[in-house]
């Protein structure tokens, strides 16, 4: 189904977005997170699949923004239904964000933020 990206500054609960974090078996004080986003809306943000990425976790937000000049990560797992980015330096960001996540998009960037905190942030 076709997903339609939120307007700039509005934060909507959408299907098909979840995060998960592990901890690394060789190092136990790292974890392993995994962003998943639904492939029409990554799409439909002009990403393909060899968009690079820099992820970054400030203040209870996943932050995903194009890489400039190739750097950054490599999609970990493009299908046709969802897109997978895996980083060992988010830290646990499966606690930080919880189940009820948000999206928006603001400047290019894809923000992924606990619910309540984006319901605040809204006024």
């Amino acid at each position: 189904p076709e997903i339609t990206p939120p307007s700039r500054n509005e934060a909507m609960r959408l299907p098909g977005f979840g995060v998960s974090s592990s901890r690394d078996r060789y190092n136990p004080g790292r974890f392993k997170s995994q962003v998943r986003i639904p492939r029409g809306f990554w799409d439909s943000l002009g990403f393909d699949g060899e968009t690079r990425v820099v992820l970054s976790a400030d203040n209870g937000r996943v932050i995903i923004r194009p890489a400039l000049e190739g750097r950054g990560l490599k999609i970990k797992l493009y299908t046709p239904t969802s897109i997978t980015l895996q980083s060992s330096a988010l830290g646990d960001i499966a606690t930080m964000l919880g189940r009820d996540i948000m999206v928006r998009v603001e400047q290019g960037a894809i923000i992924l933020e606990r619910a309540f905190a984006a319901r605040a942030a809204q006024g």
